[in-house]
This record gives structure tokens, sequence and C-alpha cells, in this order.
């Protein structure tokens, strides 16, 4: 082994001849370097997951058995330049009266919906329907029409209470898909109470907000659709990542299934 005697400083030059140790007998130690094979799985995971960040990678890891601390990751992600440049965005000041939110504490006891917007390759509107636990964050359905009618509406709906089971009650804003007396008729028929937020205050509805923002930017933004039924098939297949091996922050770094079967 190479002896370094010009990697001791003073002070361990000083320790050797008052302790009367060879300073030759000091060996310098190398710093381990980051395996290749780490670099490429944490690369393969944030090109998979561009919008994740260094702390989510870190709590997958952490799944898959891969045991390394929080600021090395980081300076891997600095090092192969893997994070991505956000912009900043305009804070408004709230100038009024504030309402406390609903307290919440199990499944199915509020679901929140909303619409949202996008266009295939060939310019044909899609229309999505997004709909979300507010408590547990488990998604139970994202549904994808190039319109929605009442009778598109009551299938997506039944389709979600087929997998998730009936809410006791549904926010949205007051759109006409959700304000129509149909509508209305058919949730009271259901026994679901029907909430609605203010108009123009989609803070109210910041649950299924939020979720809408992660669906474009993890989604919408990184694919580019055929027709309606290449969109239907990759949006389902996020919603399955999402619901069963997205790690949630809010929900102690657990994915929606896992927390609803813990609440279970």
């Amino acid at each position: 082994m190479r002896y370094l005697q010009e990697e001791l400083t003073f002070s361990e030059r000083r320790a050797c001849r008052a302790i009367e140790i060879d300073r030759k007998t000091m060996h310098y130690k190398p710093v381990e370097k980051d395996p290749p094979e780490l670099l490429k799985h944490v690369r393969s995971i944030a090109e998979r997951h561009p919008s994740y960040g260094y702390r989510r990678v870190h709590h997958m890891l952490k799944r898959q058995g891969v045991k390394m601390n929080l600021k090395r990751l980081r300076r891997i992600y600095r090092e192969q330049r893997l994070f991505l440049r956000r912009q900043k965005r305009k804070r408004y000041k709230f100038e009024g009266p504030r309402r406390p939110a609903r307290i919440l504490d199990g499944h199915n006891q509020l679901w929140c919906m909303d619409f949202m917007f996008d266009r295939t390759k060939t310019g044909h509107r899609l229309m999505i329907l997004t709909i979300l636990d507010q408590h547990t964050r488990y998604c139970p359905g994202i549904f994808v029409r190039s319109g929605f009618r009442f009778r598109d509406m009551q299938y997506a709906l039944d389709a979600a209470f087929y997998n998730a089971g009936k809410p006791a009650g549904i926010l949205s804003d007051n759109g006409l898909e959700f304000t129509h007396p149909v509508f209305r008729e058919w949730a009271r028929q259901k026994g679901i109470d029907l909430f609605y937020i203010k108009p123009g205050r989609p803070v109210e509805n910041a649950f299924i907000e939020s979720f809408n923002s992660t669906l474009r930017k993890e989604c919408l933004r990184s694919n580019s659709f055929n027709d309606l039924d290449d969109a239907a098939e990759a949006i389902e297949r996020w919603r399955k990542n999402y619901n069963e091996e997205r790690p949630h922050s809010s929900l102690g770094d657990l994915t929606p299934t896992e927390f609803v079967k813990q609440l279970r």
C-alpha cells in the first residue's frame, strides 16, 4: 500500500512524535465512491419519475431495501443534474375570514371531484374527470371522455363506487355537470350529500387541485396521446402507480392503498 506522508496534517505529525510512532505506519484510507450500479438505479428512477425529487426517491429506495443517507442522495442528484427547475408562482394574500376545514378521520367520508382538459396529437379534446378521497388520498377512478353528459357521469361514479365504495359526501365546484338538477336528484337517491365551493375559490377544493397538478406534471405533460383510448390507458396506468407505488408525504410516506389498509 502506498504511504502518503504528505497527507498528514501538522497536528497528526506532532501526535506521532509525542507517542513515538513512525508516521509511515499511518495509511491513507481512500473514500469510497458511488458504485455505478447505484448511480444507474437512481437515474432510472429519476428519469421514470422526473418530478419526484430526491426526498421521494429516497423513500422509494428505502422501500426497495437500499440504505442510503439523504444527504448523499442529494449530492448524487446535484452531481448528476437530476433536479428540475421550477418556476416561482405568484402568491396572493387572502384578506378575510377563514373557515375551518372539515375534520375527517376515515375512508369514504368525503370525495372531491373536478374536470381537466387536454388534447390528442390530432387536436381532439379530452375531458378528464378526476376523483379523490380527501382523507386517504386514494383515487377511486379517473375517467376520460370527449365530453361528459349525465349518463357518462353516472357510469363513471358507479364504477368508482364499485372500486372503493360509496362516499358520504362529494365536494366540487359549481360547474354545470355538478349542479344540474338531474345529477342532484341522482345523488339524493344514492344518499350522498353534495357540497360546493364558493364561485372563483378553487382553494376551497385544494386537495383535488393538487392532485390535478400532479397528474398533469407526471402524466399528461410527459405523454402524447394518439386517441382517446390511448389516453385512457396511460392515465389508468398512472392512477394505479399513484395508488399502489407512489409514497405520499402527508400519509407518513405510505402509499394511499397501504394507508387505507392501515385504517381498516
